[in-house]
C-alpha cells in the first residue's frame, strides 16, 4: 500500500553522536546520519527512557550502561531523546522497511528487526514503530496494514523471534511491534517514529552502578552534553562527582564541548564573552567598550525586562566602566599569565560593591512607574566576567551546576568563591587545563569554571524540561 507519511527515528544514545559501530564498519553511524536523516531538523523530545541494560563485554573491560525505553516511567520522570525526520519520505511499506533495516544496521550487528546475542542467547534490540495520534493522514486501515507488514518483518528473524513474541513488553513493545509509548508531544510535524528498543537488565539499575562503568567507555557524558539524558542524570552527576579522574574527565568534556560549538559557529552568542573582553582590554574609545558590554549582557539574558537594563540605552554602562578602570582593581584583569586568586578576594568584593552601588544608584522608568536598577549577583558576576574575568557567571545555570557536583556555598560572596578554588585545587583541575588544546588553553580560568558549571546546569535543565 503506497502512502504520504512524514516520519522519523527516536535516537535515545549513541546514535545520535557516535560515528561508528565497530562490528558495523567505519563511520556507519555518521554516514546513516547523513545520508537518511535530516540532522538541521531534529528536536529534542520528552520519552520515558532511563539507564537500564549492560552492554559491553566483561572480558574486553568495556561494559557500560546504556538507555532502554521503559513504558512503566510517569510523565514527570521522562527523559530527553531526539527525534529526527527521515531525509527522504518512504512511500510505501518496503521502502520504509528499508529505513528501519538501515537505522538497524547502525545499531549494530546486521539489518534485522530483531537482533540476537548468539553468546548470551538474548534477543538484545527490536526494531519499534510509534504513531502520532494526531495525524491526519494515518487512517485506520494503513495504520493496521503498516502494523501486520511490520509483524511480518519481525518473524522474518527466526532467531529470537519466539523469544520476543512470548514477552514483546520487555521491550515497552507490541506483539506487532507497536511502541508502547506515549507520542512525545514536542513533535508535531511527523506521522511516525521509529525506534531501537533495547532489553533491560533483570533488575533496576541504580545511578552508583552507572557511575562505577562510566570509566570503561565514553557513553554517558556523550549522552549528556549532547542533551541526551534521564531524570537519574542528576544524582549520576552527583555521585561520579567524588571520583577525582571522573570529575576531570567531564570538566574536560564539558569544556571542550562548549569551545566546539564555538569553533563550529563562528557567531554563536558564545562568542559576545571572547569580543566584551578583548575590547574592553584593548585600547578603544569608551562608547565603543560600553557597546560591546551592553551586546553581551543582552546576549547573554540581561536586557530582560524585569532587570530595568532594558529601558537604558549602552551609556548606562559609563560609570561602571569608570569604576572598571580605576588602577586600584588592575591586579583583577585576568590575562596570559594573570590569574585569579584566593589573595585577591577581598579585592574582588570591594568592587564588586562599588559596581552594586551604581547600578542601583540608577532610576529607570516603565509603564508610568520608577524603579532602580536591580542589581543581582548574577548581573555583577556578568559583567565582571566580561570585562576582567576574574569570576564566573553567577547565574541560574552555574549555581545549578555547582549544586549537581555537591559543591557548597553557591553565592558570589567571599565564601562561595574560596569553596570555588578548593574543589578546583582538590580535584586537580589544573592537570586538565594543561592538557587542552592551545586555543582553549587562552581562556582565563574563572572562564573555564564558567564554561563547565554552566554547561552541566544548562544541559540538565534541557533534559528535565517538560
Amino acid at each position: 500500500m503506497a502512502f504520504k507519511l512524514n516520519g522519523g527515528v527516536i535516537t535515545i544514545g549513541s546514535l545520535f553522536w557516535q560515528d561508528k559501530q565497530k562490528k558495523g564498519g567505519y563511520n556507519i553511524r555518521k554516514n546513516w546520519r547523513e545520508k537518511h536523516l535530516d540532522m538541521e531538523n531534529f528536536k529534542s523530545v520528552s520519552v520515558p527512557i532511563r539507564y537500564g541494560r549492560l552492554s559491553g563485554s566483561t572480558e574486553k573491560g568495556n561494559e557500560i550502561y546504556t538507555m532502554i525505553f521503559d513504558q512503566s516511567i510517569p510523565y514527570d520522570h521522562q527523559g530527553k531523546a531526539k527525534a529526527i525526520p527521515f531525509k527522504k519520505q518512504p512511500t510505501s511499506w518496503e521502502s520504509l522497511k528499508t529505513e528501519v533495516k538501515l537505522m538497524s544496521c547502525a545499531e549494530g550487528s546486521g539489518e534485522q528487526f530483531i537482533k540476537w546475542a548468539k553468546k548470551n542467547q538474548q534477543v538484545w534490540c527490536v526494531c519499534g514503530i510509534l504513531f502520532n495520534p494526531e495525524s491526519k493522514l494515518l487512517n485506520k486501515a494503513l495504520k493496521a496494514d503498516i502494523l501486520n507488514n511490520w509483524e511480518n518483518a519481525l518473524k522474518e528473524s527466526e532467531q529470537g523471534r519466539d523469544i520476543f513474541f512470548s514477552d514483546p513488553a520487555m521491550y515497552s513493545l507490541s506483539q506487532k511491534g507497536e511502541l508502547q509509548i506515549p507520542w512525545p508531544k514536542e513533535v508535531k510535524g511527523l506521522d511516525y517514529l521509529v525506534a531501537a528498543s533495547t532489553l533491560p537488565s533483570t533488575h533496576k539499575v541504580s545511578e552508583k552502578e552507572v557511575v562505577s562503568r562510566i570509566k570503561n567507555r565514553p557513553y554517558f557524558m556523550p549522552n549528556f552534553l549532547h542533551g541526551i539524558g534521564t531524570s537519574q542524570d542528576r544524582m549520576i552527576i552527583k555521585e561520579l562527582a567524588n571520583d577525582m579522574y571522573l570529575t576531570q574527565t567531564l570538566f574536560k568534556r564539558t569544556v571542550e564541548a562548549y569551545f566546539r560549538k564555538m569553533q563550529n559557529d563562528t557567531t554563536h552568542r558564545y562568542w559576545s564573552w571572547d569580543h566584551c573582553r578583548k575590547v574592553f582590554l584593548g585600547d578603544y574609545k569608551p562608547d565603543y567598550k560600553m557597546i560591546h558590554l551592553a551586546n553581551y549582557l543582552a546576549s547573554w539574558g540581561m536586557y530582560r525586562g524585569s532587570g530595568g537594563l532594558l529601558q537604558k540605552s549602552y551609556q548606562i554602562h559609563g560609570e561602571a566602566l569608570k569604576i572598571l578602570m580605576y588602577k586600584d582593581y588592575v591586579p583583577l584583569i585576568c590575562k596570559n599569565d594573570t590569574e585569579m586568586s584566593k589573595e585577591k578576594i577581598d579585592l574582588l568584593m570591594q568592587l564588586k560593591n562599588k559596581l552594586s552601588s551604581y547600578y542601583e544608584s540608577v532610576v529607570y522608568e516603565q509603564m508610568g512607574s520608577f524603579n532602580n536598577i536591580s542589581t543581582t549577583d548574577t548581573l555583577i558576576s556578568k559583567i565582571l566576567l566580561g570585562t576582567f574575568s576574574c569570576i564566573p557567571a553567577y547565574d541560574q545555570f552555574f549555581v545549578k551546576g555547582l549544586k549537581m557536583c555537591g559543591v557548597e556555598g553557591r553565592k558570589f560572596n567571599n565564601n562561595g568563591i574560596e569553596v570555588l578554588f578548593d574543589w578546583y585545587e582538590k580535584n586537580g583541575i589544573h592537570k586538565v587545563v594543561n592538557c587542552l588544546n592551545e586555543e582553549i588553553r587562552k581562556f582565563p580560568l574563572m572562564k573555564l569554571l564558567d564554561m563547565h558549571f554552566w554547561s552541566l546546569g544548562y544541559n540538565m535543565t534541557i533534559i528535565e524540561k517538560k
